[in-house]
C-alpha cells in the first residue's frame, strides 16, 4: 500500500504539472478543469487547510482570473486566504499569492480603489520578505502600475512603468516577456498621455523583439500590435499601419471567429 500512495502522489504530481503548463500555454479551460480534478483529489488525502490544497486553490482562483470569471475568484481567494495566514504565516509565499490573487480578481470586477489597496499591501510584503529587485516583486509592482493606468492616472503609471522596466531590465534581460510588457504598459501611458511620437518606438522595439518570444496570438501582444498601427495611423503614416490592422484583425478571427465583438475591437 506504501507503493500504491507513492504511485499516487506522483499521478496527483503528473496532473498538478499538466495543469500548471496548460496555464503557461494559455490553455485556461484546460487549466480550469485540471486543477479542479487535482483539488478533489488532494481534498479527499489531505485536510482542508494543508498548504498543499491552499496552493491550487490560488492557482484555480488564477486560472479563473484569466477567464474573466473573477466574482468566482474572488470567493475562491476569500475563503483560502484566511487559513492560509493562519496556517502558513501573513507574510508567507504563498500567502502573498493569494492577496495578490484576490487583488486581481477585485480589478477584474473593476473595484480598482479596493484593489490597489490591497496589491499596495502584497507589494509592502514583498519587498520585506524577497527585496525590491526579486521577479515576484516586480511583477506585483507591475499589477500595482498597470491598476493605475486603468483609473486613468497615466502619469502615475508612466512613472510606475519606467521604474518597473529599469528594474526588469537589469534582473531579467531586455528582451525577456515580462521586461517587454512593462514596456508595452509604458507605450500605452506615454500614448495616453499625447506623445505618440515616443510610445510609436516604445510600441516597435516590443514588437520587434517580442514576436519571436511571446508570439502574435498573446492577448497583450496583439493588443500591442493593434495600438501601434493606430499610432502609426494617428501619426499620419497609414501605408505602415493599414497591414498591421490587417495581421490582428486575421489573428483575432483566426482565434475568435468574424462574429466575436473582440475581433473588429
Amino acid at each position: 500500500s506504501a507503493n500504491q500512495g507513492s504511485e499516487h502522489r506522483y499521478t496527483l504530481g503528473v496532473l498538478n504539472n499538466l495543469a500548471i503548463l496548460a496555464t503557461e500555454q494559455a490553455r485556461f479551460a484546460d487549466a480550469e478543469k485540471r486543477f479542479r480534478e487535482l483539488l478533489d483529489r488532494e481534498s479527499r488525502l489531505m485536510p482542508e487547510n494543508s498548504p498543499r490544497v491552499l496552493v491550487i486553490k490560488n492557482n484555480l482562483a488564477n486560472v479563473l482570473n484569466k477567464l474573466d470569471r473573477a466574482s468566482e475568484a474572488e470567493a475562491i481567494c476569500r475563503e483560502a486566504l484566511p487559513t492560509s495566514r493562519d496556517v502558513c504565516g501573513p507574510d508567507h509565499p504563498d500567502t502573498l499569492n493569494l492577496s495578490e490573487t484576490l487583488a486581481l480578481a477585485i480589478r477584474g470586477q473593476r473595484r480598482h480603489a479596493e484593489a490597489e489597496k490591497l496589491i499596495r499591501e502584497a507589494l509592502q510584503e514583498r519587498r520585506k520578505v524577497q527585496g525590491s529587485a526579486h521577479p515576484t516583486t516586480l511583477r506585483v509592482m507591475n499589477n500595482l502600475v498597470a491598476i493605475l493606468a486603468e483609473q486613468d492616472r497615466h502619469a502615475d503609471a508612466e512613472a510606475g512603468y519606467r521604474e518597473v522596466l529599469e528594474q526588469r531590465r537589469k534582473v531579467l534581460g531586455e528582451k525577456h516577456p515580462d521586461t517587454l510588457a512593462s514596456q508595452f504598459g509604458l507605450a500605452n501611458a506615454v500614448h495616453k498621455l499625447n506623445r505618440p511620437q515616443e510610445a510609436e518606438k516604445l510600441y516597435r522595439d516590443v514588437v520587434e523583439n517580442g514576436r519571436a518570444t511571446i508570439g502574435a496570438e498573446a492577448p497583450w501582444f496583439l493588443t500591442c500590435l493593434s495600438n501601434f498601427a493606430i499610432t502609426l495611423v494617428e501619426l499620419g503614416r497609414p501605408v505602415e499601419g493599414e497591414p498591421l490592422h490587417q495581421e490582428v484583425l486575421a489573428i483575432r478571427t483566426r482565434i475568435k471567429g468574424a462574429a466575436d465583438p473582440d475581433t473588429h475591437s
